[in-house]
């Protein structure tokens, strides 16, 4: 069963929800507000486990990057589990810098070699808790 918007396609694979961005820049904030009504309304009806597929974005704005965390803290109080892969280099290293690397998982995933999206075994491993720095409360 596939959903999908003009933003998003979300495709079920088992019990594991796929979603994939339309667009290749997620930059302007319209498109992201746009995104975030999509998202937070699949969210809201069905947390379980989802699997943010980043292969087809090169850029994405601060605003995404709030979206996201929103989306994870809605996702974390129904008790599902949010999961970003395929990233480029660059938006890796936006996570790594921002420190959004230690809120999330985040995995490499082939749909060839896992068509299951089982990712190794991660749904079942414990979820990374974010560390604070020294001198923060």
């Amino acid at each position: 069963m596939a959903a999908a918007s003009r933003r998003i396609d979300i495709e079920r694979i088992g019990d594991v929800a796929v979603v994939r961005f339309m667009a290749r820049k997620l930059l302007d904030e319209h498109t992201i507000l746009a995104i975030g009504d999509d998202l937070l309304v699949f969210v809201e009806g069905s947390p379980g486990r989802v699997l943010v597929n980043f292969a087809n974005i090169d850029y994405l704005s601060s605003s995404m990057l709030r979206l996201l965390v929103k989306v994870q803290e809605r996702i974390d109080s129904a008790g599902g589990r949010l999961v970003l892969c395929n990233m480029t280099p660059d938006i890796r290293e936006l996570f790594t810098v921002t420190t959004l690397d230690r809120l999330f998982d985040i995995c490499e995933w082939n749909a060839e070699d896992d068509p299951a999206a089982t990712l190794g075994g991660l749904w079942s491993r414990p979820r990374p808790q974010p560390t604070r720095k020294r001198g923060t409360n």
